[in-house]
């Protein structure tokens, strides 16, 4: 069966592989989101006998839910978020947002390229998958499919929204990237967006630290196909 988890969770791959392990103050996370690695988080964290202080994270995304589960669960323990290398989508949207200072390396990425609060869905990976079906199903399949992610977004609209309200950053972190001044990059292949530093603090994003140098995203363009938005051309 085809599931909506496989055409939403991310614009990358998500691995099924992700690991999760303590090292001192801090739980490391590599790996897509899923519920199974977080519920590892949550155990370690529960387990420590010294709290870990950081989550230091590199993650291509995951599921809307997930993401909120390991943001909301960050935002209350009050926890810092480290990126050294990259940090994709949910993990952009719900992780690093999180965080109360929020450390990123030198050659950190992170990039967003929509939330629960977007009017439109990359569906890129829904179509190529369809080709593999059955022509005579491939209706069938497609309306169920649209009618899950329908449900599944009207579910996590209020909790991404209670979310940002609780961390006091703005919903629009999520979507700006989605402007119609931006659309030459999405029909060329880009896959999402980052933000200067100066324009993440004007969306609320306080306490940024970059360690090991001075940051520079715009090396990273190309590898990972993300353009930069700019508030003033919004």
């Amino acid at each position: 069966m085809i599931t909506l988890i496989y055409f939403f969770c991310s614009a990358q791959v998500v691995s099924a592989s992700t690991q999760v392990r303590l090292d001192g103050h801090q739980i490391i996370y590599r790996g897509g989101l899923t519920a199974e690695a977080n519920s590892k988080v949550f155990a370690l964290y529960e387990k420590a006998t010294v709290k870990p202080t950081l989550l230091s994270i590199r993650s291509p995304g995951g599921p809307i839910d997930v993401g909120l589960a390991l943001g909301e669960w960050t935002h209350q323990q009050r926890l810092d978020v480290r990126v050294d290398e990259f940090c994709f989508s949910s993990c952009a949207n719900y992780i690093f947002t999180a965080g109360v200072k929020k450390i990123l390396g030198k050659d950190a990425i992170i990039g967003f390229h929509g939330g629960a609060s977007s009017d439109s869905f990359n569906m890129a990976q829904m179509n190529a998958t369809l080709t593999r079906i059955p022509a005579e199903q491939r209706e069938k399949v497609r309306e169920d499919v649209e009618q899950q992610l329908k449900a599944y977004i009207e579910s996590n609209r209020k909790r991404e929204a209670d979310f940002y309200q609780a961390i006091s950053v703005a919903q629009k972190i999520t979507t700006l990237g989605q402007e119609s001044v931006y659309h030459i990059y999405q029909k060329t292949g880009f896959r999402g967006w980052y933000y200067s530093l100066d324009d993440m603090e004007k969306l609320g994003l306080k306490n940024i630290h970059v360690i090991g140098g001075d940051w520079n995203p715009e090396r990273q363009e190309n590898r990972y196909k993300i353009y930069r938005v700019s508030l003033e051309n919004i």
